[in-house]
């Protein structure tokens, strides 16, 4: 039984040394938390990526936008609290 469910996010205008090697200039991270563990998350890193975590499996992710990063984000929300 779910004793907790919490939503966390994150965002990180990087500084303009940081954006020539990082594309693009911001960082993301959206998150579901069940009884303190992430059972779903999309974020972005240097080296990775846009790619979302479901579960323990890892895929990537294809950005076009902030509204349809959140759409899809809280689209795999309602898909895994059913």
């Amino acid at each position: 039984m779910r004793k907790s469910v919490g939503f966390t996010s994150k965002s990180r205008l990087a500084g303009a040394e940081t954006v020539a090697r990082f594309t693009p200039p911001f960082q993301v991270s959206l998150a579901f938390i069940v009884d303190g563990d992430w059972v779903l998350r999309y974020d972005n890193e240097a080296g990775k990526g846009d790619h979302r975590h479901i579960g323990q499996a890892e895929k990537r992710y294809k950005f076009t936008n902030p509204e349809i990063r959140l759409t899809d984000f809280w689209n795999d929300v309602d898909r895994w609290r059913r």
